[in-house]
C-alpha cells in the first residue's frame, strides 16, 4: 500500500514538472508576447516593414501605407528594423508615423529568428494562429494587390 501511495506521488510530480509544449509556433508566441506588451487589440493581418532589405520591396511597402492606410480596419502595419526613429519619420511623415494602426517597432520584435525577413511580409491571423505568410518580393508582385482585396472585401 505504502509503494503504492510513494509510487503514484512520484509519478504525479514527475508529469506536473514536465515542460508542456505551447500549441504556438515561435512566431505565434512572439505576437502574442507583443500583444500583451502593447494592448494590441484584434486584428485579421499584420503588414511587417523591415528598413533594411529589397529597396524596391521596401518602397513599395511604404507607398502601399501611404496609399492605403485610412481604409485599413482590421489590420496593423509594423516598421521593423530602422536605424533612426527621426529618418523613419520624416521618410512617412508624422500623420503616418503617429497613426493608431502603426507599431514602431524600435525593440526589433518583428525581426527576431522566426519572423525575420529580407523582404516586407503580411501574415494573415485567425484566432492568434497564422493563416497565411506571404512576401512582398520580385517574385510574388501581386502581394499588396492581394492585401488590397483583403482589406476592401
Amino acid at each position: 500500500m505504502n509503494r503504492v501511495l510513494l509510487l503514484s506521488i512520484f509519478l504525479l510530480s514527475l508529469f506536473s514538472c514536465i515542460d508542456r509544449k505551447s500549441d504556438l509556433d515561435p512566431a505565434e508566441e512572439i505576437i502574442q508576447k507583443w500583444k500583451q506588451d502593447y494592448q494590441i487589440n484584434d486584428f485579421s493581418f499584420l503588414f511587417v516593414v523591415p528598413n533594411a532589405g529589397c529597396d524596391g520591396c521596401i518602397t513599395s511597402a511604404e507607398a502601399f501605407v501611404v496609399d492605403n492606410l485610412s481604409s485599413i480596419q482590421n489590420g496593423r502595419i509594423i516598421f521593423t528594423s530602422f536605424s533612426s526613429k527621426k529618418a523613419l519619420k520624416l521618410k512617412l511623415g508624422e500623420d503616418i508615423y503617429t497613426h493608431k494602426k502603426v507599431f514602431i517597432d524600435e525593440l526589433n520584435i518583428f525581426q527576431s529568428p522566426s519572423l525575420q525577413s529580407f523582404y516586407p511580409y503580411i501574415l494573415y491571423m485567425e484566432n492568434d494562429f497564422i493563416k497565411s505568410r506571404q512576401e512582398v518580393s520580385p517574385d510574388s508582385p501581386q502581394t499588396l494587390d492581394s492585401l488590397l482585396h483583403f482589406i476592401y472585401d
